[in-house]
């Protein structure tokens, strides 16, 4: 088994995971979205409820997809990730410790990424909600957003930089065990 193909398992663990966590959660999210629709008034109101129940729809939408994408689409994912020697590298479980620490950052950048998305467009529809409110004091919600997406990009840089940070942790644990 090389190294690619376990990152594409995890990869794919990952997927099923997602979508078995949203799936649930998708049908309570439209419930809380929709009853205040119900509730609206005016018909200003009501146009500003279908933006956010739209935001809301596409957030459930985007998890899926991410979800079927994880699962139908890790060999794209792994082509992108991988180097091209994670092709050729058979994997045995007495393996460097750089392997491990790459597949690792690569899915927890993954994890981190896809748990994410659904917090930022929720910090978004509800920092949105606030502007259209006039609150003053919506300072801490748009940090949440902030951070959130913040959340996002070091995803992002955990990806692009899991080999060279694997390298890093790997070349310490072999320094320190051959006593150099």
């Amino acid at each position: 088994m090389k190294k690619s193909d376990i990152i594409e398992i995890a990869i794919r663990i990952l997927g099923l995971y997602l979508f078995v966590n949203w799936l649930p959660n998708a049908v309570e999210f439209l419930a809380i979205t929709f009853l205040p629709f119900l509730q609206v008034e005016s018909f200003s109101d009501r146009n500003v409820m279908l933006v956010y129940m739209g935001i809301a729809i596409g957030n459930i939408l985007l998890m899926i997809s991410i979800a079927f994408f994880l699962l139908f689409g890790a060999k794209k994912i792994v082509r992108r990730v991988c180097n091209p020697e994670d092709f050729e590298e058979t994997f045995n479980f007495n393996t460097e410790p750089k392997a491990i620490y790459q597949m690792a950052l690569i899915i927890t950048g993954l994890i981190l990424i896809s748990w994410t998305l659904a917090e930022v467009s929720w910090h978004i529809k509800y920092y949105l909600n606030l502007e259209r409110l006039n609150v003053e004091n919506n300072e801490a919600e748009f940090r949440r957003m902030w951070i959130s997406i913040t959340k996002i990009i070091i995803g992002i840089f955990l990806i692009q930089l899991s080999g060279s940070i694997s390298d890093y942790f790997g070349k310490n644990k072999r320094n320190e065990n051959s006593g150099t």
